[in-house]
């Protein structure tokens, strides 16, 4: 049964990576519960490591607000919901820095798309 004391006892007990919120391994959290030995968690950055919006934030080198409107608007794919939390699998936010969205070029629409982008005179 999960409740706060056991909950409490488990912090203790395991070595927490993120904070808000605090997402716990489940092979740590049965062992925790079955009184058997806590197996270790991983160590270092992991692929599948999922980042909050801060963490997503810091990785990207955007704000948090950037990191919530682009996945609002759809531009930022791979956002899984846990316990009422946005997070993003590190894979998915390393592909993104290393591929960023091209700029939208400047100037009016007609300019932008000329004869460069095969516009017939």
């Amino acid at each position: 049964m999960w409740n706060t004391a056991a909950r409490a006892e488990l912090e203790v007990a395991v070595d927490i990576v993120n904070t808000s919120p605090v997402l716990y391994l489940l092979d740590q959290v049965h062992a925790h519960a079955d009184g058997r030995r806590i197996p270790p968690g991983p160590t270092g950055n992991h692929d599948d490591d999922l980042l909050n919006t801060r963490e997503a934030a810091a990785l990207l080198g955007w704000t948090a607000q950037s990191v919530r409107e682009a996945d609002k608007a759809g531009r930022l794919d791979g956002g899984i919901d846990r316990y009422g939390h946005r997070f993003w699998p590190r894979r998915i936010l390393n592909q993104r820095r290393d591929n960023p969205m091209p700029k939208a070029p400047k100037g009016p629409v007609r300019e932008r798309l000329g004869t460069e982008y095969g516009e017939r005179e």
